[in-house]
């Protein structure tokens, strides 16, 4: 799994730093904010005189947990935190440890939630426990409930949302993008991120639900008149849910078409279309997609087509950048074939039907040559010149070839059946191959352009082939291919010629 920069240890400190920064201050101006409240307004005030005793009483007789109250956020939080950040603070550079690595950041915004959610309702507990173990008159009884009760856990769940949008915040401008943008988040299974629908949902329950459930709670607490508040609170988040769950869908869907759409162009499928449903920025992603698949399938549709034109070999060469004038050296292995008396044959059928044969015949050659691992470089008129072991060198560039011959001939030998049955004439081919030395590259002119082989190593194979007639064999090849062949014993040698363009003579080799 490959990332930008290496996650350390320093890393894991620094976040373990952050962490523990957003989630403690966030607790830390919540109880300021409680501190300074004036809670009198919310009391009663045929009860004012009743809790304020309460609360110096117990202060006096129970210091120790009034101060534990205070502490328990911050204590769970950095107790938790350092358990959860071990992988982090050792940060061994191991896949395993990578995955949990990521694991634990994906998962670090839902666990902030829980664990400051936890610590504000140990922190409630206390309280409880505490005021609840002296006397309580009955007339503040619930009055107690809901400020050490209640009011603390409604705190802790909304600082928790808070801290997790935070640190969600964080892992998306700084974590993420610096060290996990290649992917690797999505290979990570069973994490607990949310869904676009349920962060909408979440966002409504901090900007809505617990600021009404407080005022109706600090309402109860005060007057017998909640009942009108929490009529009209509880129709205000009726409202509130509805637009929620609307505009949750305007985005959630769009998104959701995106992206199935996306797996289906990933896998090849360029047909799924998304409907255009809005004017803004999503519609204008999906009209993007959509020219994006488009553009895409006419690529594949071309480079497709490409590879009907020449060898995919050179296709993919060539779409590699390699389209400037020039050739490399290769050693190599050329065959070349051609259909003997074709001109006989092409003056006894129709174009049409000798067209016909002709594909036939040459769809056996080049099935047999790509099988092979072969380049079927050029047909020209009713011969076929391929090589091995160019574009993409090899070393059994010979083996192949011979291998490839072999091939033709049977092949040859089961589609003259079929011309036979079908009243047509025979086609026998000669087959020379040479190995050796060649040039192979883009040659031509800047305006026109063929990948090809030139050398003396192609003239060769090309004389072979000729030579193969006189001599009476249908595959003849060079000493060159049968000494780079490992199997060359099992070989037949027929003696030597002389081609032309050659002043020595060749000593020649059969299967």
């Amino acid at each position: 799994m490959r990332i930008k920069n290496t996650f350390h240890r320093k890393t894991g400190i620094r976040l373990f730093i952050l962490w523990n920064t957003l989630a403690i201050f966030s607790s830390i101006v919540t109880l300021i904010f409680m501190g300074i409240m004036n809670w009198d307004v919310f009391t009663p005030k045929d009860s004012l005189q009743s809790i304020l005793a309460l609360e110096n009483f117990v202060e006096k007789q129970a210091p120790i947990a009034m101060m534990l109250q205070y502490a328990a956020p911050f204590i769970s939080i950095f107790i938790a935190g350092v358990i959860y950040y071990i992988p982090l603070l050792l940060a061994k550079d191991s896949p395993k440890n990578l995955n949990i690595i990521i694991k634990r950041i994906l998962d670090l915004p839902a666990f902030s939630f829980l664990v400051t959610l936890s610590g504000w309702g140990v922190s409630a507990g206390i309280q409880l426990i505490t005021f609840f173990s002296f006397k309580i008159e009955a007339e503040i009884f619930y009055v107690v409930i809901l400020i050490r009760g209640i009011v603390p856990l409604l705190t802790g769940l909304l600082i928790g949302i808070l801290v997790y949008y935070s640190v969600d915040f964080m892992n998306q401008i700084w974590i993420i993008p610096q060290y996990f943008s290649s992917g690797e988040i999505l290979q990570v299974k069973k994490t607990s991120r949310f869904s676009i629908r349920s962060r909408f949902f979440i966002f409504l329950l901090a900007t809505s639900t617990l600021p009404l459930i407080f005022l109706n709670v600090m309402t109860l607490s005060l007057t017998n008149e909640y009942k009108t508040t929490l009529f009209y609170s509880l129709f205000f988040l009726f409202i509130a849910v509805l637009i929620t769950l609307f505009l949750s869908r305007t985005f959630k869907d769009p998104l959701t078409r995106m992206d199935l759409a996306t797996h289906a162009i990933q896998n090849g499928n360029y047909d799924e279309k998304i409907d255009v449903l809005t004017e803004d920025e999503l519609g204008r992603l999906a009209n993007s997609l959509n020219t994006m698949s488009q553009g895409l399938k006419e690529r594949d549709s071309i480079k497709e087509t490409f590879g009907r034109v020449v060898d995919p070999s050179v296709r993919d060469h060539l779409l590699n950048g390699n389209i400037n004038l020039g050739g490399e050296y290769y050693t190599a292995t050329v065959l070349f074939t051609d259909i003997r008396n074709f001109t006989t044959i092409s003056e006894q059928l129709p174009a049409d039907k000798l067209v016909e044969m002709l594909n036939r015949y040459f769809s056996v050659i080049t099935s047999a040559i790509i099988e092979e691992g072969g380049l079927v470089n050029k047909f020209i008129g009713d011969a076929v010149l391929a090589l091995f072991g160019v574009p993409i060198v090899n070393e059994t560039h010979a083996q192949q070839a011979i291998r490839a011959a072999e091939k033709i001939l049977l092949g040859q030998d089961k589609l003259n059946q079929q011309f036979k049955r079908e009243n047509l004439p025979q086609m026998k081919s000669g087959i020379g191959i040479h190995t050796g030395q060649l040039i192979a590259g883009n040659i031509g002119s800047d305006a026109r352009m063929e990948f090809t082989a030139i050398g003396d190593t192609v003239n060769v194979a090309a004389r072979l082939e000729s030579s193969s007639k006189k001599i009476g064999k249908d595959l003849i090849f060079s000493e060159e291919t049968r000494n780079a062949h490992p199997d060359s014993e099992r070989f037949k040698r027929l003696g030597t010629i002389r081609v032309k363009g050659r002043t020595e003579k060749l000593t020649i080799y059969t299967i």
